[in-house]
């Protein structure tokens, strides 16, 4: 079995920020504003179980990989940071849930 692509799996959330917002909402995935290592994607991306994960607004870390952000993703990025999608923001209460 090969490992996880950690793009194909951010090409799999979605092709649009709301299609993006959608799925992560379904996984019950939220992430810190303007945190690249804890927003949203950077949180979806150690729970699909990659490591050292750093997500800017137009490329990703994941370990020694390093790739420009699909265009949903990249889009998910400038609107979540912009607090279109505050439902998906953590706050203090949900602390504990941010996956080390």
């Amino acid at each position: 079995m090969s490992a996880p692509d950690p793009l194909e799996a951010l090409r799999a959330l979605g092709s649009t920020d709301d299609e993006v917002a959608t799925t992560l909402r379904e996984k019950g995935i939220k992430g810190w504003r303007g945190y690249t290592d804890a927003c949203p994607l950077a949180q979806f991306l150690r729970a699909e179980g990659f490591a050292l994960v750093n997500v800017t607004d137009t490329s990703f870390d994941v370990d020694d990989y390093h790739a420009a952000l699909p265009e949903g993703a990249r889009s998910f990025v400038a609107s979540f940071d912009g607090s279109l999608y505050p439902d998906l923001d953590m706050d203090e209460a949900d602390e504990d849930e941010v996956t080390p």
